[in-house]
């Protein structure tokens, strides 16, 4: 089971993700399902907002209950469309392998669903709130480029093989290496890359988090009843 989950963040069988080309184009495919998720969801809260500005804060001024009652119903979707694609994922290996050690993959398989849905629900609040300056459809262009970006970067580790502690504290100012699992290891294991999944956790519930708060403020803020960026 923990190797089935690590294929979706980029190993091959029992290889861990290599810093290559195509290696690195292969896991941007595996976030695609994510970035379109992002797309549609983010662009849906952006316009949402736009009906709210219109036809509910008027008559509500307590736009932060409205607020957190949407932000909750986004990490709900957020965290179902991961499971499902988890699912998938698990009963399409089922029907061609046996799938063994359940119980001690679930662990892998519940890191994973987190990291992943916390990464989503902080980028797909991102294109709501950079939506309000520029546009949804600039600003989800915006968000899937420093997503690629930050994938496309890490090519450099393969010019850095003879110098291991530079190449970790590439790993390490690289958020996308949250998603890496096969590149993790706990805190709590004797020995370990430097790189750990509760450091990811971290990482990744502060920039939730953080897209939560300053979505909080600019719905107090910013009134879209005369700055529809998206022009209606």
């Amino acid at each position: 089971m923990s190797s089935l989950v690590e294929q979706l963040s980029g190993s091959r069988g029992d290889f861990p993700l290599e810093p290559n080309m195509s290696e690195l184009l292969s896991f941007t495919l595996r976030l695609l399902p994510f970035l379109v998720f992002q797309a549609l969801a983010g662009i849906s809260f952006y316009r949402h907002y736009c009906t709210a500005s219109v036809y509910i804060f008027s008559r509500m001024p307590n736009r932060l209950k409205w607020y957190r009652k949407e932000c909750v119903l986004l990490a709900l979707h957020t965290l179902l469309y991961q499971a499902l694609i988890l699912a998938a994922a698990i009963a399409l290996a089922a029907v061609r392998w046996t799938i063994t050690d359940v119980s001690q993959g679930l662990p892998v398989l519940l890191i994973h669903l987190t990291l992943w849905s916390l990464w989503t629900f902080a980028f797909t609040l991102g294109v709501n709130l950079l939506a309000i300056y520029v546009g949804s459809s600039a600003a989800f262009a915006a968000l899937a480029a420093v997503q690629v970006a930050c994938i496309s970067t890490l090519a450099v580790l393969t010019r850095l093989e003879e110098n291991p502690d530079l190449a970790l504290v590439v790993k390490r100012v690289n958020p996308v290496t949250c998603l890496i699992l096969n590149w993790q290891t706990s805190r709590f294991l004797p020995a370990g890359s430097g790189i750990y999944w509760e450091d990811s956790l971290v990482l990744v519930l502060a920039a939730a988090a953080a897209m939560a708060i300053a979505g909080g403020i600019l719905v107090q803020r910013h009134d879209l009843l005369i700055s529809d960026t998206d022009g209606g």
